[in-house]
């Protein structure tokens, strides 16, 4: 036989919360309809909700199978302590490894980055060497332009009186 609960109704009858019940009647497609007071009502046969509301199918009061809790005896007792003191032995045993390792590789690219930091400043010296050299190159080829450029201009005004002269003159000489 169907019943018509509302989300509250729900959440109350399989021991979850209002949002638990509403996402449970999204995820199983259950058909739902706005009643006149506008809350809305969930259509879901009794046999079902029984099923949902059963503890024993749920796993009320015991941990999630991924749990850490799960993999752990009720019984503190039932592992002997000898057998619990090797196992966390071994789990030292490789994280002392792991840890080894790691700051092996650590190192590694320790000595990498600062081999890298020498290379650096051997290049940032070069650097500073070929910008000296360019620097005064610089400065010769500019005394060098000027130069050139008042032997221009000595060579323009010498012309300039050349041209002057009538042509006879300069044929004369």
């Amino acid at each position: 036989m169907p019943l018509h609960l509302t989300y509250a109704e729900l959440a109350e009858r399989i021991g979850r919360s209002e949002p638990a019940a509403k996402s449970l009647a999204k995820r199983k497609r259950w058909r739902r309809s706005i009643g006149n007071d506008g809350l809305t009502r969930i259509t879901i046969d009794e046999p079902e909700l029984d099923e949902l509301a059963d503890p024993e199918r749920r796993g009320v009061g015991r941990p999630p199978a991924n749990s850490s809790r799960a993999t752990l005896p009720s019984e503190p007792s039932s592992i002997p302590v000898q057998t619990a003191i090797a196992d966390l032995q071994a789990k030292l045993a490789v994280a002392e490894a792991l840890a080894d390792e790691r700051k092996s590789g650590l190192d590694m690219e320790r000595a990498k980055a600062e081999h890298l930091v020498g290379e650096v400043a051997g290049l940032a010296k070069q650097l500073a060497r070929i910008t000296e050299e360019a620097g005064k190159r610089e400065r010769d080829l500019q005394s060098r332009a000027a130069s050139a450029d008042v032997a221009l201009a000595v060579a323009r005004t010498e012309l300039a009186a050349w041209k002057a002269q009538p042509w006879w003159k300069r044929l004369a000489g």
